[in-house]
């Protein structure tokens, strides 16, 4: 494999998809090549040069966005809980299906994205939220952790529509509010 074949690679895959994604298959190819070469299989490894991903800005809820959501007669209690949860903790929209509670620690197990397991403290209230939440799930809302995911996410984008957030906006911006709020408190978003 020579650079030309790298290059051929950008050349067919740049507008087929985001720059992040070429960066990414990219960067996965450039830590193959090296590994090929730590291991012997190669002389040299190829020298990659990379896409530069596109910085996109955080698409996070303010406080006056949220407390318009929370304000809402169109949503269902349940729901603002929910919302309120992630939020809160900062999970995956599918973590909390996934995770088990030991006292008030929640236990996130590898399968989820990171692949590394990590616990979260939580507060009595966040307890009960998320006893409801899975009590939701195990009483048979769905029968994957798909569709009650999507039912909770197409809930939240309407919301969203409903007090006229930007559309870039999404369920996952609540994970994102939650790391911005842990910025601005000056906590590592690693630690929480």
């Amino acid at each position: 494999i020579k650079i030309s074949h790298i290059e051929q690679y950008k050349e067919f895959w740049s507008p087929r998809h985001k720059p992040n994604t070429v960066h990414i298959n990219l960067s996965k190819i450039r830590t193959f090549f090296n590994w090929c070469e730590k291991r012997g299989y190669v002389d040299k490894a190829v020298q990659i040069e990379l896409v530069k991903p596109t910085e996109r800005p955080v698409a996070y809820l303010s406080d006056s966005d949220f407390a318009e959501l929370m304000k809402l007669e169109s949503v269902d209690n349940h729901f603002k809980r929910a919302f309120f949860f992630y939020r809160e903790t900062g999970l995956r929209l599918r973590e909390p299906f996934m995770a088990t509670l030991s006292g008030r620690w929640l236990d996130i197990p590898p399968e989820s994205k990171t692949k590394s397991a990590r616990s979260i403290e939580l507060n009595d209230r966040l307890v009960q939220i998320f006893k409801e939440i899975v009590s939701w799930y195990k009483t048979g809302y769905g029968s994957t952790l798909v569709d009650c995911g999507e039912h909770l996410s197409k809930v939240f984008k309407q919301a969203l529509r409903e007090i006229g957030a930007d559309d870039r906006k999404h369920f996952h911006s609540l994970r994102h509010t939650f790391a911005v709020s842990r910025l601005l408190m000056k906590t590592s978003i690693y630690d929480s």
